[in-house]
């Protein structure tokens, strides 16, 4: 697999869906994003990429919540009742 380092600053959260979109074609099914927290955040675009990434990431993986998607959907409250599910 090939990850790609994005620099995020690129984007806004007004318009989340264009920023993925623009993220796939800018550079391909699997995106490697790191923050301030310095943990990465990988986003997968293919299908068939997420029983490779699940095979490789023990039995209790972590998988934090993109702050980005916390705010996104709290600034959307018509949308969605909650920021989602996380184990974090």
């Amino acid at each position: 697999m090939v990850f790609h380092r994005l620099i995020s600053l690129r984007y806004n959260l007004t318009n989340i869906y264009e920023s993925h979109e623009d993220k796939y074609r800018r550079y391909g099914p699997i995106v490697r994003e790191e923050f301030e927290w310095g943990k990465p955040v990988v986003h997968l675009f293919d299908p068939d990429d997420f029983e490779k990434v699940f095979r490789y990431q023990g039995r209790y993986p972590i998988r934090r919540i993109s702050d980005f998607l916390v705010h996104y959907r709290r600034n959307r409250p018509e949308k969605y009742s909650s920021a989602g599910l996380a184990n974090t």
